[in-house]
């Protein structure tokens, strides 16, 4: 139980950090900032989901595991949409390549 705290706490520490890198990134213009804010999205869904699973190992009533599945949830919900920017950004570099053939 302990390694998986300990584990916990440092996918906890390292997303917080990479969320903080690519927020200060995604700043930026062009599809360079829509692949950094897909993957500020991604880390920020892993902290919220490593968060949750964090908060389900200590005993808690029943409002607290409402709360740990909601925050659950909006990491889950966090990496849907990190995959689907990236999806987007890849898009548009594809058509400013084409546009730029032409």
């Amino acid at each position: 139980m302990v390694t998986l705290t300990l584990l916990l706490i440092v996918i906890m520490i390292l997303s917080f950090c990479s969320t903080i890198y690519f927020s200060i990134v995604s700043r930026r213009r062009g599809a360079n900032a829509l692949l950094s804010r897909s993957y500020m999205n991604l880390s920020m869904g892993i902290l919220f989901t490593a968060l949750s699973i964090h908060l389900f190992t200590f005993t808690l009533p029943l409002l607290g595991k409402i709360l740990a599945a909601l925050i659950l949830l909006i990491g889950i919900i966090n990496v849907y949409y990190s995959f689907k920017i990236k999806r987007y950004a890849n898009q548009q570099n594809l058509q400013q390549k084409n546009n730029a053939e032409k």
